[in-house]
This record gives C-alpha cells, sequence and structure tokens, in this order.
C-alpha cells in the first residue's frame, strides 16, 4: 500500500504538482504505483544465478564508474540495428532546451 504522503513525496522530488488527496486522479496514480511496486517485487524474485553474462555486447553500469568518469556519450556503437538512429550528443543537440549540452526540463512546479 502506498500512502498518501509517499505519493505527494515522490511528485516532489519530481518537480511535479501532486495530486488532490481522494481525487480519481489520485486513486489511479496510487493503483499505478502500487502495480509498479508488485512488478519489481516480482522481477526480484527471478533466479538469474544460471543466465550466461555476455562480456561482449554488455552494456557498462553506469552506477560503478569512477568518481569524475562517465560513460563516453560521443562513442559510436558497432553493431548499431538502425544506421540512422541518434544518441548521447547528438540527440541532446535536438532538445527544445539544453544547458551545458544536458537536457533541460521544465516543471510543473513553481520553485521556492
Amino acid at each position: 500500500m502506498i500512502a498518501p504522503a509517499t505519493l505527494k513525496r515522490l511528485h516532489e522530488l519530481s518537480a511535479l504538482i501532486p495530486p488532490e488527496e481522494g481525487s480519481p486522479e489520485h486513486a489511479r496514480l496510487t493503483e499505478e504505483i502500487e502495480d509498479l511496486v508488485k512488478l519489481v517485487e516480482a522481477v526480484k524474485l527471478v533466479d538469474v544465478s544460471e543466465v550466461a553474462e555476455d562480456l561482449e555486447h554488455a552494456v557498462p553500469d553506469g552506477r560503478i564508474w569512477a568518481e569524475g568518469e562517465g560513460i563516453n556519450l560521443d562513442a559510436e556503437l558497432a553493431d548499431t540495428e538502425d544506421p540512422e538512429a541518434t544518441s548521447g550528443r547528438k540527440l541532446a543537440a535536438h532538445a527544445w532546451f539544453t544547458l551545458d549540452g544536458l537536457y533541460q526540463v521544465e516543471a510543473d512546479k513553481p520553485r521556492n
């Protein structure tokens, strides 16, 4: 069960305005988040111990990079399914709002 305070906090962390407690939108979002939590819990139960990891084609885990390091967004993918696909900094160049080469997102929540 997702508490109303938790839903409100998730909206605050996302820079969004939470729906009014007791509204149909609040009930719908609560139900959707509860379903997502159930999905995550079910995925955590999957036994992956026998799955062989293909190290040659593995996607690097961005959480384990050394401080000050990161994933090279300018690197070209060797075997891209779609040769017309745009990624990395080239993709950011198409964004409406960028700041220092990063996406800038306008939130519907006013800043304090």
